[in-house]
């Protein structure tokens, strides 16, 4: 009977630890209405009342906190983003429940964004264009969305105009991809690395798909030591949602071990690049 009390102080030690490292994604914080009742105009995109925010959602690892950089508008507006309950499923642009399904601590993804896809080309990189101009247009800073593209800029012109916000994001998927984006994007380190910037596996020849990661949020210990939130869009056009370690219960991850598992991946190596606003 020994071996049954041990497997049983096990599964305890387990549990307590994915509390440590994940955290309880409906912990007592406020939900996103309450928390944005205050900021009417936070998102211009519809999302439910049963949303919470990314920062009340995911927890930091024990011994972490959240840290604020040279970009703080745009880290506080991205630790807002309204996240689905927990076990919410990710959804393609059909309305198809894709099998990603997350269940208590296991699961393919460790949040989903409440936020429509617009269209089919929505996909990786395209999430991570959207995601930048949605923030530029909560703050009212329409006239500084554009994309590096070739040896000049895709620059939005539409004013306060939704449609004309939608229609410009749909031409720009079109032409932007994660080739472009290597090419046309600031290069930076991962000592550099904030909220907000990319992480992109170049297409290759035997795969004509890239990858494209978008960093969301950084916690930092007493050490110096930080862990990121990383989420991404995929193929076909689905919902954005939040990457878990293949390996362990933690939405949070330490850089240097992320980009080691993409260099074993399919397509190989990332580069890091910003979009600077």
């Amino acid at each position: 009977m020994n071996w049954i009390k041990k497997i049983g102080f096990s599964m305890v030690a387990l549990f307590f630890a994915a509390i440590l490292l994940y955290g309880f994604s409906q912990s007592p914080d406020q939900a996103l209405s309450s928390e944005l009742s205050k900021q009417s105009d936070y998102f211009y995109f519809d999302f439910s009342k049963d949303s919470r925010t990314l920062q009340s959602a995911i927890p930091t690892p024990w011994g972490f906190s959240r840290n604020s950089g040279n970009n703080e508008e745009l880290e506080d507006w991205l630790r807002h983003l309204p996240i689905l309950p927990k076990g919410s499923s990710i959804v393609s642009h059909t309305g198809d429940l894709l099998p990603t399904h997350d269940t208590f601590f296991f699961g393919r993804h460790a949040g989903v964004l409440d936020m429509n896809v617009l269209h089919s080309y929505e996909q990786c990189a395209d999430m991570a264009l959207r995601l930048h101009a949605e923030f530029l247009f909560a703050e009212h800073r329409e006239s500084a969305i554009r994309f590096p593209y070739k040896d000049d800029h895709l620059q939005y012109t539409g004013g306060r105009s939704r449609a004309d916000l939608e229609s410009f994001l749909v031409e720009a998927y079109s032409k932007i991809n994660t080739r472009t984006i290597i090419q046309d994007f600031q290069e930076i380190t991962a000592q550099e690395l904030r909220p907000g910037d990319l992480i992109v596996q170049e297409a290759t020849e035997s795969n004509g798909l890239g990858h494209l990661f978008l960093v969301l949020d950084v916690a930092i210990n007493n050490f110096g030591n930080k862990r990121f939130l990383i989420g991404e869009g995929s193929t076909p056009a689905q919902s954005f949602h939040l990457v878990k370690h293949p390996f362990h219960l933690s939405a949070w991850h330490k850089i240097e071990d992320f980009l080691s598992d993409l260099d074993k991946s399919d397509l190989g190596s990332a580069s890091l690049h910003r979009l600077s606003l």
